[in-house]
C-alpha cells in the first residue's frame, strides 16, 4: 500500500470538510493572504511569485482546518500554522541529509515554496535532529 504524502492528506482532508470554498485575487487586510472564515473565502494578492503563492495557499488551508484562533492566541496559532506549512511543503526526507550549510535559496528552488518557509523547515529539522525527535 502506498503512503499518501501529509500535503495530498491535507487538500483530501479539506475537500472533504469544504461545501463550497472561493479563492480570489484580491487584497487581504495583511499579509500575502487572508482567509474568513464565515464566508468560506480565501483572499490571496496579486502579484506573489509561484512559491509564495503556494505557501500563502497551504497556509490558509491549515487554517480552514484548524479554525479560528481562539482570542489572545492568534500569534501561538499563527506560529502553529507557519510550523505545520513549512513541514508539509518541504518534508524532512526532501531536505538535504546533511543540514548544515543547507542552502534555503536552493531548496525553495527545488520544491517551488519561498525562502522564508524553506529556511523554518531546515530550522524545524535541525531542531528535531539536535533533539532526536522524527
Amino acid at each position: 500500500m502506498h503512503q499518501i504524502p501529509p500535503l495530498l492528506q491535507l487538500l483530501d482532508t479539506l475537500l472533504g470538510h469544504a461545501q463550497e470554498l472561493t479563492i480570489r485575487r484580491g487584497v487581504p487586510d495583511v499579509g500575502l493572504a487572508e482567509v474568513d472564515f464565515a464566508a468560506r473565502l480565501i483572499t490571496v494578492k496579486d502579484g506573489l511569485t509561484k512559491g509564495q503563492l503556494h505557501v500563502a495557499l497551504v497556509h490558509e488551508f491549515v487554517h480552514l482546518l484548524r479554525g479560528p484562533a481562539r482570542i489572545g492566541r492568534e500569534y501561538v496559532e499563527e506560529v502553529a500554522v507557519h510550523n505545520e506549512v513549512a513541514r508539509l511543503l518541504a518534508p524532512r526526507h526532501e531536505l538535504p541529509a546533511i543540514l548544515h550549510g543547507a542552502d534555503p535559496t536552493e531548496i525553495a528552488d527545488r520544491l517551488v515554496i519561498d525562502r522564508h518557509t524553506a529556511r523554518l523547515a531546515l530550522d524545524l529539522a535541525r531542531a528535531e535532529d539536535a533533539t532526536g525527535a522524527a
